[in-house]
């Protein structure tokens, strides 16, 4: 299980136009080889259908980091 979280870029231009989304929990059902040039992995994910325009809004932007949460749930 991962969480994904909105990281929207601060452009030093005051406020952000959009506040970030609630992080997303979903389950990682591939991922990519690091591109050689970036260091950038495609990870595909699923998630529950009521949150997946949200993803689709975050994924836009390129700003979303990726965080494993421990096996089990646990902290």
């Amino acid at each position: 299980r991962v969480l994904l979280v909105a990281t929207p870029v601060d452009t030093g231009q005051g406020a952000q136009a959009v506040d970030p989304e609630d992080p997303i929990e979903a389950t990682v059902a591939d991922s990519g080889e690091p591109d050689i040039a970036t260091g950038v992995s495609v990870v595909d994910v699923r998630v529950p259908r009521d949150v997946g325009a949200s993803l689709a809004r975050m994924a836009a932007s390129g700003n979303v980091t990726v965080v494993v949460l421990p096996p089990g749930g646990g902290k």
